[in-house]
């Protein structure tokens, strides 16, 4: 599985699979990070946090936009992704 794989809303895939929304900023840095060839993990992203993505009920915020505030991640991959960089 790639870790970014994309996510299609018109077939999300099948019953029971899960996926995780991630900020896109966040996103966008670890693209960067990995796309450079020098991939310390102590100089890599920050840890990941969702916090811009929920009000203050830890409800998803309304008028969120994927691409823009959000990417839509694998179950897989966010765990890998929270494995590497939750610091």
């Amino acid at each position: 599985e790639k870790l970014n794989e994309n996510f299609n809303p018109e077939a999300p895939g099948k019953t029971g699979d899960l996926w995780y929304l991630i900020p896109a900023r966040w996103w966008k840095q670890w693209l960067e990070f990995t796309s450079t060839g020098t991939n310390s993990r102590e100089q890599g992203p920050p840890s990941i946090d969702n916090t811009d993505l929920v009000d203050a009920r830890d409800f998803l915020r309304i008028g969120l936009s994927e691409g823009v505030d959000y990417e839509v991640v694998t179950q897989d991959a966010w765990h890998a992704l929270v494995a590497w960089y939750d610091k």
